[in-house]
């Protein structure tokens, strides 16, 4: 028990220090490759992101419409101070933001949208980038 003890404690010093000394934009590109590493974040076989962006890909234009109006009433609320997804400059933010979520509601149209995704996916887009909005996903 004091051997295991000891081991735990030397690990987590060990990954807080790789954390503190990864640079910030290393750190969504690890999480990526831990997460499709373990099959969490990887989308299923044949789909791809850019397709799930597509009207055509949601399950009828009524529930495209329902969920696309419910994401732009929150993207507003979703980190508002934050320069990324700011009314002002943000806009890059915003749009990205509201991409990762309606291609999600087309992958997974039981769910949909919730409110309250927006900020899971917003500190997603803030450690890849809005650039990378297909990695948030």
């Amino acid at each position: 028990h004091i051997v295991a003890s000891r081991t735990s404690t030397h690990m987590h010093s060990i990954g807080a220090k790789l954390y503190q000394e990864m640079e910030l934009h290393q750190r969504g590109q690890q999480w990526l490759a831990l997460a499709c590493q373990h099959g969490s974040g990887c989308l299923p076989l044949g789909v791809r992101y850019q397709d799930l962006l597509k009207k055509e890909s949601h399950k009828g234009a009524q529930l495209y419409m329902l969920h696309a109006n419910e994401i732009r009433c929150d993207i507003h609320r979703t980190f508002p101070s934050h320069h990324m997804f700011a009314d002002v400059g943000g806009t890059a933010g915003q749009e990205a933001l509201f991409n990762v979520l309606m291609a999600y509601s087309a992958l997974d149209p039981d769910v949909g949208y919730c409110q309250g995704m927006a900020y899971v996916t917003a500190v997603f887009l803030m450690h890849v980038g809005v650039d990378h909005e297909d990695e948030a996903f």
